[in-house]
């Protein structure tokens, strides 16, 4: 029996109202760099070329870019609209107008006795579509009549600029239909939506990985890393025309992948306040209880929807999503940095460090929290999430005592999406006071500011008592 849920969602472009400006000029012609072909569908040379200035320059989401001293603008305003998803522009002290968007997609769960290839045949029959697949799905089903036009090779190293180029001009090879389809774990979807929204196209996703239907297939955050800056720091806010959540997908994963996808399964328990769903949760990771999970897919999926239609675009509510991202997304740039893809940190794997992490820190921070911490923290151990200290340290290239490591850390931090302001001696972050209770000195905030030397701090003690 399918399961629907609806999100609904209205925002503005570009996302973000401008707390500031930075100024650009001309600094000569930038041209190609030898590396990079002309003839692009969107990343020419000059536009990559703006972005890593802009990164490198710990440019945030809130900070406008001010085009009055230039004259050819349209790699500045190609830049400016992926640059952190989005920021504002203005021309002779003329901010640009800001688009007001709406709209809203259905989520069908599928019934766990329907096979992929059945749903998916019912689904999109007779209709033109351009598919963009994960490769390794073929290794485990055979989805005809469904046959992939990209095939993508998914994993952290390719989720970048150049992938997104080479699916515009697959798509555009084609014959460049209006509707994609997107079949895959959350590095695909994020890849290819992002490059069916620079193509202007309507896609349907299909998550195959826990983590991608608890977490990458809810909200329109979709967008590539940008090394050696960061996770996830060019993209867009794009919604899909349709999701389709098929639980059988979830029967040939791994039991590391499926963990993985347990992460945000967990967070969005406690998030929502339901100690019991977390146990439930918990369990069911730890014993690859599928049937149990299957069951818990609306709950999952249902909190981020919910969150998602208050805060599209990440200005005030929905930044409680990333709970534990903060320290993850540095882990994962790190762990990318140094070693080889077979080698990586998961991304749930480093959600699970990085919740642990800020529940120390909101024990640190509110006394009083510290019997919600104390259960949270036992729900991740006890799910099998959290990784032991010698793969820690082996997914990172680094041991934990190393001295190197800190400054590393730090570095990622302060180029996380979430800083609202070029300070470099603190950083924004999600802490809890109790089960689904965000902790904030605000009264409509919530995100915290803490010095880098408490992050620092608390970063040893973190240290002392990981002892798995």
């Amino acid at each position: 029996m399918e399961t629907n849920l609806t999100v609904t969602w209205v925002m503005q472009s570009p996302p973000t109202k401008a707390k500031k400006w930075h100024p650009w000029a001309d600094k000569g012609t930038l041209g190609n760099d030898g590396k990079t072909p002309n003839n692009t569908t969107f990343f020419d040379a000059k536009t990559r070329s703006l972005l890593d200035q802009a990164l490198a320059e710990r440019l945030d989401r809130f900070t406008g870019w001010d085009l009055s001293n230039i004259n050819a603008q349209n790699s500045y305003i190609k830049a400016a609209s992926c640059f952190k998803r989005g920021v504002p522009v203005k021309y002779n002290d003329q901010e640009e107008p800001c688009t007001h968007l709406n709209g809203s997609y259905p989520i069908e769960i599928i019934s766990p006795e329907i096979a992929p290839a059945e749903a998916l045949k019912h689904a999109f029959d007779k209709q033109q579509l351009f598919i963009v697949m994960d490769k390794s799905i073929l290794d485990h089903w055979d989805l005809s009549p469904i046959k992939a036009h990209y095939l993508m090779e998914a994993n952290e190293k390719n989720k970048n600029i150049d992938t997104v180029e080479a699916i515009c001009k697959t798509a555009k090879g084609v014959g460049n239909p209006m509707h994609w389809l997107i079949i895959g774990g959350g590095i695909t979807a994020d890849t290819a939506a992002f490059a069916a929204h620079l193509m202007q196209k309507t896609f349907t996703l299909v998550p195959t990985t826990l983590l991608s239907m608890a977490d990458a297939c809810v909200g329109g955050k979709t967008g590539v890393n940008a090394a050696p800056f960061g996770k996830n720091l060019i993209g867009a806010f794009a919604f899909p025309s349709k999701v389709m959540v098929i639980p059988q997908f979830l029967t040939s994963l791994s039991t590391r992948v499926l963990r993985s996808g347990g992460a945000e399964c967990l967070k969005h328990a406690f998030l929502a306040g339901e100690p019991k769903k977390a146990q439930k949760i918990s369990q069911a990771l730890k014993q690859e209880d599928l049937a149990s999970l299957s069951e818990e897919l609306k709950f999952i999926i249902e909190l981020k929807a919910k969150v998602v239609a208050e805060d599209p675009t990440e200005k005030g509510k929905r930044a409680i999503l990333n709970l534990g991202h903060t320290l993850a997304h540095a882990l994962e740039a790190i762990s990318h940095k140094n070693r080889s893809p077979d080698d990586h940190i998961q991304h749930g794997e480093a959600v699970a460090v990085g919740l642990s992490f800020c529940f120390l820190m909101s024990k640190q921070q509110i006394p009083e929290s510290k019997p919600s911490m104390d259960e949270m923290i036992s729900c991740l151990v006890k799910s099998g999430l959290l990784p032991p200290r010698n793969q820690l340290e082996k997914h990172l290239g680094f041991s934990l005592e190393d001295d190197k490591l800190w400054p590393e850390i730090k570095s990622f931090i302060l180029n996380d999406k979430k800083m609202s302001d070029n300070n470099q001696e603190s950083s924004n972050w999600i802490l809890l006071k109790s089960w689904g209770k965000i902790h904030s000195d605000q009264p409509e905030g919530f995100l915290v500011p803490l010095t880098m030397q408490e992050v620092h701090q608390a970063w040893l003690t973190f240290l002392d008592e990981y002892t798995l």
